[in-house]
């Protein structure tokens, strides 16, 4: 009887565990920015998204948590877009699909019509229903209002949270 006991506890233990263990998680990077080459690092580590801060500043979507850590060479299109495109054109992303949440620091709007006016450039790698497993991009920190979010292209989606319903 002892010893069954034990064997259940441990089975009640166990499964749990065992459960656990078969789901299937994505992983998501933050401030990855920090490292020396920031996507590939975090793609790497088996990253399915990333979140980057950005702020617009003189036209340019840099990357950076507030204005005073902004260096020139750190911009989205350097850091993320042209990589993540190198990764789609190697045939490693489109396999399970990507995020980019991106974190707007500055004016919504702005800000916004930058980040759509630079990731067009990158079309062909983009969320549609073409393409389901492209891109995503999903805007964080200041978004438009809520009732604008439909005039922004398919791949372009917003993280709602109760402060902002």
């Amino acid at each position: 009887m002892k010893n069954l006991k034990k064997g259940l506890l441990v089975c009640l233990f166990l499964f749990p565990v065992l459960l656990f263990a078969q789901q299937d998680f994505k992983l998501h990077s933050h401030n990855d920015y920090l490292r020396n080459v920031p996507f590939w690092e975090a793609f790497g580590a088996g990253a399915a998204s990333i979140e980057v801060d950005v702020i617009l500043q003189n036209g340019n979507l840099m990357v950076a948590h507030e204005a005073e850590t902004i260096k020139p060479e750190l911009t989205l299109r350097s850091l993320y877009l042209e990589p993540i495109q190198k990764a789609v054109d190697l045939g490693m992303i489109n396999a399970f699909g990507f995020h980019l949440l991106i974190d707007s620091k500055t004016e919504a709007y702005s800000t916004l019509e930058a980040i759509v006016k630079e990731v067009a450039d990158f079309e062909g790698i983009l969320f549609s229903p073409q393409n389901p497993k492209g891109l995503k991009l999903i805007v964080s920190g200041n978004r438009p209002k809520a009732e604008d979010y439909s005039k922004y292209p398919e791949w372009v989606f917003f993280l709602i949270t109760k402060a902002k319903l």
